[in-house]
């Protein structure tokens, strides 16, 4: 499920991630961890924003540069 949208995919599909002191990262193999779709990362910075503030548990610092990157992963 994404964390964003609410809205359920093949894992396959979806983006997973986790925040590591304040920034987000590709899953490294531990600890927690949050997937998001592609089409989030392209929609409304600010809700995206609010949402990984949530699954971060405070601010993403690198979130823009995060998003710039993604595009070439996705």
């Amino acid at each position: 499920m994404c964390v964003v949208c609410r809205n359920r995919f093949e894992q396959q599909k979806l983006l997973r991630l986790q925040c590591v002191e304040q920034s987000l990262v590709l899953f490294t193999g531990t600890k927690r961890s949050f997937y998001i779709c592609p089409d989030c990362l392209k929609e409304d910075i600010k809700k995206l924003d609010k949402q990984l503030a949530r699954a971060c548990r405070g601010r993403v610092n690198n979130l823009q540069e995060f998003i710039l990157r993604s595009n070439s992963i996705c």
